[in-house]
């Protein structure tokens, strides 16, 4: 199977850049499962596992809200971290590990369902 990451949408400019680290981080770490593929994608297909996130600034933090679609579009997770603004320089990386992490485990629940 494939995962489209739909590039990371920032509400705010200064986690534009942000925004695009942690894309890129989520594609290199699924990327890193010998099973399947990892896309980024502006307009991934239906036919593909999606993950969509935005990034938004809650007074002097950040909040990431992820979610992940399966084949057809069936929400199959969705979650939510964060951190003080302080720190978004320093955890897109953490922020890639944890989220693919926990796509990895979900998409493994489901996976023969969506063969």
């Amino acid at each position: 199977p494939a995962i489209s990451v739909k590039p990371f949408v920032a509400t705010d400019d200064t986690l534009v850049s942000f925004a695009d680290e942690v894309t890129s981080d989520l594609a290199k770490y699924l990327d890193k499962k010998d099973w399947i593929d990892s896309l980024i994608q502006k307009n991934p297909s239906d036919e593909d596992y999606q993950l969509i996130g935005s990034i938004n600034k809650s007074g002097p933090n950040f909040e990431v809200d992820v979610v992940l679609k399966a084949p057809g579009g069936k929400t199959l997770w969705s979650g939510h971290t964060g951190g003080p603004m302080s720190q978004v320089a320093l955890v897109s990386d953490t922020v890639g590990d944890q989220v693919s992490g926990q796509v990895f485990l979900e998409i493994m629940k489901v996976r023969d369902k969506y063969k």
